[in-house]
């Protein structure tokens, strides 16, 4: 990530937040940046807390009260963003109209903190239940290979079990993935956050999703954040197979499929992430993908060695401003691309991180459809 442009953007919000917050609240400079901190900065209080270990109960308490107070004053925040961008504009308009009525009406009818409030409220409820409402996607792969011609794999990435997780959530994720019947299932990382121990149960749940042709897991940046070893030990107790610069055939000479470490896997002195390593049982003949967690993966010109490519981490952005922070560390942010030849294809993630909350974005367990036609 460029540092030097997350520095520029994350002053400059917070800058205009304490400028609209002291003038639309005519509250006192330093009672707006105060205020303004606190709510910038809850995710990071609730955090702290969680590795200090406070207790199970009390964090679920800040938790549920800091990232969602945080989600609603990022969200009011942005729909400030674009309330004083549109009166920017109208009144440049004005220049060249001057005696448009039209424009003028709507300059002189303020859109003020209260309407503003009513607005955030509604999406931030929408984003709340958006978040919680995991849905199939269905995603079209032409392949020249008749043997593979109506093959399903299904995708899950970035599902963070947390605390603010609940069991119904990963249910409904086993129901729906089973319900498309993929013959194969992979998950590209980012699984878990928080407590091991706590979340066990949950991610327990996961062992009853069905893929007759396989199970394949690779590491996230989140499971060196946790607790890395305990993950990948329990995702081969419930079914999955963990490649680590490794891959295999699913078909004999028909289908590979390679997975490799976290991008920054090297810096918590793991393997680094090597696609080409996770070759080495290639032979030559079949299509191959590649479980890529960060789509930047493809700095690595090896990974153009495969045909496809499945990644996640983005999120999409989940919900602004995080999409223009993602803009500034990936190249590519969610859904299929064509790279000289390569297919990438980016997913939104099937669960959240931090705020329970989702706003142009769509949680999504991505279902593949291979076809020859």
């Amino acid at each position: 990530m460029n540092i030097a442009l997350l520095l520029t953007f994350v002053i400059s919000i917070l800058t205009y937040a304490v400028i609209r917050v002291k003038f639309l609240f005519e509250a006192k400079v330093w009672v707006s940046i105060l205020a303004v901190l606190f709510m910038f900065f809850l995710p990071v209080a609730a955090i702290i807390l969680q590795r200090i270990n406070i207790g199970r109960s009390f964090h679920l308490i800040i938790s549920w009260i800091s990232y969602p107070v945080f989600a609603f004053f990022a969200l009011f925040i942005s729909f400030l963003i674009v309330r004083d961008l549109l009166y920017l504009f109208i009144k440049l308009l004005l220049f060249v109209f001057p005696d448009s009525h039209f424009l003028m009406k709507i300059v002189e009818t303020p859109i003020n903190g209260l309407v503003l409030s009513i607005v955030t409220l509604i999406f931030f409820i929408y984003g709340i239940w958006n978040a919680y409402t995991p849905t199939l996607k269905s995603v079209q792969l032409y392949t020249k290979l008749d043997s593979l011609n109506g093959l399903k794999a299904l995708q899950l990435s970035d599902i963070h079990v947390s605390d603010l997780t609940p069991t119904s959530f990963v249910e409904r994720i086993v129901r729906i993935s089973n319900e498309a019947n993929p013959e194969i299932i992979f998950l590209t990382g980012d699984l878990t956050d928080g407590n091991f121990n706590e979340l066990r149960s949950k991610i327990e749940i996961l062992k009853q999703l069905k893929a007759d042709k396989g199970k394949y897991f690779i590491t996230g940046n989140h499971e060196y954040f946790n607790e890395k070893d305990s993950i990948l030990s329990i995702m081969e107790e419930i079914g999955f197979k963990v490649l680590q610069n490794e891959g295999e055939y699913i078909f004999k000479e028909k289908l590979y499929v390679g997975g490799i470490n976290d991008y920054i896997a090297g810096r918590f002195k793991d393997e680094p992430s090597d696609p080409e390593k996770a070759l080495n049982n290639y032979t030559g003949e079949g299509y191959k993908i590649l479980l890529a967690h960060q789509p930047k993966s493809i700095k690595n010109k090896a990974t153009m060695n495969y045909d496809l490519i499945l990644s996640g981490h983005t999120h999409g952005g989940q919900f602004f401003p995080g999409n223009l922070l993602v803009y500034l560390d990936q190249p590519y942010i969610k859904g299929l691309y064509d790279i000289d030849g390569t297919k990438l294809y980016v997913s939104q993630g099937t669960g959240f991180w931090g705020p329970p909350i989702r706003v142009g974005t769509t949680p999504e367990i991505t279902l593949f459809e291979f076809s020859n036609d």
